[in-house]
């Protein structure tokens, strides 16, 4: 049986167009992480990547198509940052452990200019109803159903007691390291993420069966001196 084959590499590899539009979503969803998605300047974008104004719009009907394309592309980028490293490690505890590690690590890294790209833009839509409102809903439940999904996994292989719930667990687990990236974006102070880290083992630790591999070695933060209250 006969199968269609390209011709040539180049078959294979995106074209001149498709480069030129990942490099402005790329570019897009850099600004949106610091300026939000309404403060997505066509101006800043188009010197930001070296086109003019209508050369970017022929790519993009819409501003609002531009969001859209943005969110997407930060999910493609949080997806290569986080989960498919995550999706490596072996099943149940350890691949958990991979998940958590892998999300704080984008938070540390600064895989975007302004922090979380979703953390940021969430705040910004998540009172106004709309389109960008549910897609962002839709992507921020996806982000807790894994979570989820990874502890069922673990209670599953017997590595995590049966008897936790696992929304509330996923809920805990994201809670703590989206504070550690708040505060860290506020201070520049990577301890924040040591004491999520530390916050997470300690949450898991009661939950070991005899089954559980170990979980790594995560010291005690060092203790900060408080800042004065408001």
């Amino acid at each position: 049986m006969n199968q269609a084959t390209p011709n040539t590499l180049r078959d294979l590899l995106p074209s001149k167009g498709e480069l030129t539009r990942q490099t402005i979503l790329r570019a897009a969803a850099d600004l949106a992480s610091i300026e939000g998605l309404e403060g997505l300047s066509i101006g800043d974008l188009a010197k930001a990547v070296g086109m003019s104004k209508g050369g970017l719009y022929s790519h993009f009907g819409s501003k609002r198509e531009l969001q859209l394309a943005a969110i997407e592309t930060a999910r493609a980028v949080v997806r290569e940052a986080v989960f498919v490293p995550a999706a490596a490690a072996p099943p149940g505890l350890k691949r958990l452990w991979a998940l958590c590690e892998g999300y704080i690590s984008y938070h540390e890294r600064k895989v975007f200019p302004g922090g979380c790209f979703f953390g940021n833009v969430g705040a910004e839509v998540d009172a106004k109803a709309g389109t960008l409102r549910d897609k962002l809903a839709q992507l921020y439940n996806g982000l807790h159903a894994r979570f989820a999904g990874m502890v069922r996994e673990a209670q599953g292989l017997g590595e995590l007691d049966a008897s936790a719930d696992p929304v509330q667990l996923a809920f805990e687990i994201i809670a703590v390291i989206r504070e550690a990236a708040r505060l860290f974006l506020l201070d520049d102070d990577a301890g924040h993420f040591a004491r999520a880290r530390f916050a997470i083992a300690a949450r898991l630790r009661p939950l070991l069966t005899e089954k559980s591999p170990a979980l790594p070695d995560v010291p005690a933060p060092a203790a900060k001196e408080g800042a004065a209250g408001p």
